[in-house]
């Protein structure tokens, strides 16, 4: 790699030597090829990937949570990590104007953080001037020069400010609040900003569900109608999400990229399938489970086996319900253990079997997900994994207080445990 008007220059170069005719090398012929675009290429799947995985840590935590200030300081780290920033906060604002902590690093307050009040530490750095930029603009700002910033009345050990980038937060395209981030080893750059403006629509989201949770406990604990309709309009929104994501994957060139779409499909329908369910039960708040599970496995079936007579599905399931709280995680960890058999376990067109169980041995709820595919990676540890897909199924096992039984030999043998009495109370 080499630097040309101080930027990155990707050559694939060969150096040839010539010879006269003693042998000795005289001259050495460089022939270079021009692989910029590749690199660069490279360079931006590698953050989207990185995006992604920022953003679906923040949308497990928010199922997992059920604090949102666990979630708000997930958040945070997370824009911290992706832009290598050693501070920052994320505020919104309230309606006398003002700023609401939601999360913030302690870095930020000084040593006697305790003591001190963010809103006038705000206003000597002069963020309020910056909150009437963001106001107007609704588009991030970047200051890679403290100038400006009023340092001199900061709390005791507060670090230097060296650099500033200032994202906003939009609810339905209105202004709602900020993600504040200072103190990159470098300078802020569009890409900074572009990767937190994209973060932060899942921060929103996950801010306003957590308020909905809270306040749907609060106040509709015990309204049934009200409840059903949300079941409805959450599984018309789900739908609409699905769509949107289809209509989006269609456009990406980029096959991992497409991949990633196509499972957050899968993951959303899983979800909405549950709130149908609820919505056509006269229970708001249990669905049978067996049945749900037949819809989900026919339709993961149809999804991703293009020839449905190379794999034959079987199920034994017993009509049991299920309360939402269970249904929901359950949901996601049946779609992505079935989306991976049905993905990998029977590749180049290779015949094989999908068995699945259902059924209540004394006090436990037992499923079983198998297949007599090729089985899973040698090298491959479930605990100790950081794909996507095998975080979420472990952090929702754990969220039912679940147990999780894998064997390798002649397939995938996947058994999982739990009891619900003991993971309602």
């Amino acid at each position: 790699m080499f630097y040309h008007e101080n930027k990155p220059l990707w050559l694939d170069s060969l150096f040839i030597p010539l010879k006269n005719g003693e042998e000795t090398v005289e001259k050495v012929l460089l022939v270079a090829r021009d692989i910029n675009e590749r690199k660069n290429h490279e360079i931006l799947i590698k953050r989207q990937n990185k995006i992604l995985k920022c953003m679906g840590t923040i949308l497990t935590q928010a199922i997992s949570s059920e604090s949102e200030d666990a979630v708000n300081k997930t958040s945070l780290s997370m824009c911290e990590d992706i832009t290598q920033s050693e501070l920052g906060f994320i505020c919104e604002i309230n309606p006398d104007d003002e700023f609401d902590t939601l999360a913030i690093n302690e870095s930020v307050l000084g040593e006697n953080h305790e003591n001190v009040d963010i809103v006038p530490m705000l206003e000597k750095l002069k963020i309020h001037e910056r909150w009437k930029q963001l106001k107007q603009t609704k588009k991030p700002f970047i200051l890679n020069q403290p100038l400006g910033l009023d340092q001199s009345s900061m709390p005791e050990g507060h670090p230097f400010i060296e650099n500033l980038m200032l994202v906003p937060l939009l609810r339905d395209g209105e202004l709602m609040g900020m993600i504040g981030l200072g103190n990159k080893g470098s300078d802020y750059e569009s890409s900074d900003a572009k990767a937190i403006t994209t973060i932060s629509t899942t921060i929103v989201e996950t801010i306003m569900r957590k308020r909905a949770e809270k306040k749907l406990q609060r106040a509709l604990k015990d309204k049934e109608m009200l409840v059903r309709e949300i079941h409805h309009r959450t599984k018309n929104n789900l739908m609409i999400m699905v769509s949107l994501l289809n209509l989006t994957s269609s456009d990406i060139k980029d096959e991992k990229a497409r991949e990633i779409f196509n499972q957050i499909q899968t993951r959303t329908k899983s979800m909405a399938l549950i709130h149908e369910k609820l919505y056509r039960s006269d229970n708001s708040k249990q669905i049978n489970f067996g049945d749900y599970i037949r819809n989900l496995a026919q339709d993961l079936f149809n999804s991703f086996l293009k020839d449905p007579e190379r794999v034959q599905l079987s199920m034994e399931l017993e009509d049991l319900n299920l309360d939402i709280d269970t249904a929901i995680p359950l949901g996601l960890i049946l779609n992505e253990l079935l989306t991976n058999s049905m993905k990998y376990a029977f590749p180049q067109e290779k015949y094989g079997n999908i068995f699945i169980k259902f059924y209540k041995d004394g006090n436990d709820y037992v499923i079983v997900v198998n297949d007599d595919g090729v089985g899973l990676p040698a090298d491959l540890d479930i605990n100790k994994t950081d794909t996507l897909g095998l975080q979420l199924v472990k952090n929702l096992i754990n969220q039912i207080d679940g147990v999780m039984i894998v064997d390798s030999e002649k397939g995938t043998h996947i058994t999982i445990r739990f009891k619900e009495e003991d993971y309602l109370s």
